[in-house]
């Protein structure tokens, strides 16, 4: 019994929500890695960023952020380690 109990608190319950566009989340997380690869994929295939944003269930905020950081660094990683100077 006392194996559960360290299982509990080495695994806390995660609440995952739906966004409107019925996306899960997790509130405070950052999205994986495959989901701003994804937008990028869809991006390089010219459609718009609304469609994008509907078609992976993201905000179109998301859609918008991850092309911008991509336009900085042409890279699929964010741009949370540079400097703000350097993110617009």
């Amino acid at each position: 019994m006392n194996g559960d109990k360290e299982l509990i608190e080495m695994f806390p319950v995660i609440k995952m929500a739906v966004n409107r566009k019925g996306g899960l989340y997790v509130h405070g997380t950052k999205l994986p890695p495959m989901f701003r690869e994804r937008v990028l994929d869809l991006y390089h295939e010219n459609i718009s960023q609304r469609q994008i944003a509907q078609l992976t269930r993201t905000s179109l905020h998301f859609v918008q952020n991850v092309i911008r950081d991509y336009n900085v660094t042409n890279s699929s990683l964010s741009l949370q380690g540079l400097p703000v100077q350097d993110r617009k």
